[in-house]
């Protein structure tokens, strides 16, 4: 009856440590697949290309991720629970494997909102590049606006060589 109520209980133990290794694997399954995800998204936000609304939905991908930051730092911490909670139960070369794993979990974690940092600063840099261009466009075709309705203000015929080269020579200074 003992060694029956002894293997029942060696059988719980097991169990439970199957099952917590099983809980550790899909957590860590799940902060990967989250990893994945935010990494294709941030790719997608790394080649700034483009004109300025291709910029402003970058840059609208990026603040998405930040505001998801939070969701996939929980499914870290639940990972990093998880695997911390097996170290005890696990032997030596597992406790490395699993250390390993968390180790390159807060890495990947790490370089992700680098990285993210990084895209949001050049689409940033992009879109004011952007606006400086467009103010200087707009500025361009207001002067050639201008210089236009002056030059077509002022198309009356001279009587002399000189009152002509006065002419030209304030036409030039317009242009």
């Amino acid at each position: 009856l003992y060694s029956f109520k002894l293997s029942q209980d060696l059988i719980s133990k097991w169990e439970k440590y199957v099952q917590e290794h099983h809980l550790y694997d899909n957590r860590m399954e799940d902060f990967k697949d989250w990893m994945a995800l935010a990494g294709q998204r941030l790719d997608q936000c790394s080649q700034p290309v483009g004109d300025q609304e291709s910029l402003e939905e970058k840059r609208a991908m990026i603040q998405m991720l930040f505001t998801e930051k939070e969701h996939g730092h929980q499914k870290l911490s639940a990972a990093v629970e998880s695997g911390e909670k097996l170290y005890p139960d696990t032997a030596s070369a597992g406790r490395e494997k699993v250390r390993g794993e968390l180790r390159m979990a807060k890495q990947d974690w790490e370089n992700l909102f680098s990285g993210l940092n990084d895209a949001q600063r050049r689409v940033d840099s992009y879109l004011m590049q952007w606006s400086s261009y467009t103010d200087q466009q707009d500025q361009l075709m207001r002067w050639m606006a201008e210089t236009e309705a002056a030059l077509r203000a002022d198309v009356d015929l001279r009587n002399t060589l000189q009152e002509k080269r006065l002419q030209l020579q304030t036409h030039r200074v317009r242009v």
